[in-house]
């Protein structure tokens, strides 16, 4: 593998097989942007149900900072599948 976690994911707390799907950048990359598009959702979720005027907005901000985030995983997701691609030829 190009990128292996060692020690990170392994064990039990984790649960079997993750180091395995994780044993990718590509892979990794794309279990964070799973998780900030879930975030995002969450926060979504939170300017939808709040009453409060001031729970929305600071809701929408961090729903904001997620779709921010995810975006530059993704950049970077891309960047490793075109790396592995790369390497994969040669």
């Amino acid at each position: 593998a190009l990128w292996a976690p060692r020690g990170m994911f392994d064990g039990p707390a984790t649960g079997d097989g993750v180091s395995r799907r994780l044993e990718t950048a590509y892979r990794a990359l794309s279990l964070a942007v799973r998780h900030r598009e879930r975030a995002f959702a969450f926060w979504s979720y939170v300017v939808a149900q709040a009453g409060d005027p001031s729970v929305r907005q600071a809701a929408a901000g961090m729903a904001g900072e997620e779709l921010d985030r995810a975006s530059a995983l993704r950049r970077e997701r891309r960047r490793a599948f075109h790396a592995e691609r790369r390497a994969s030829r040669g």
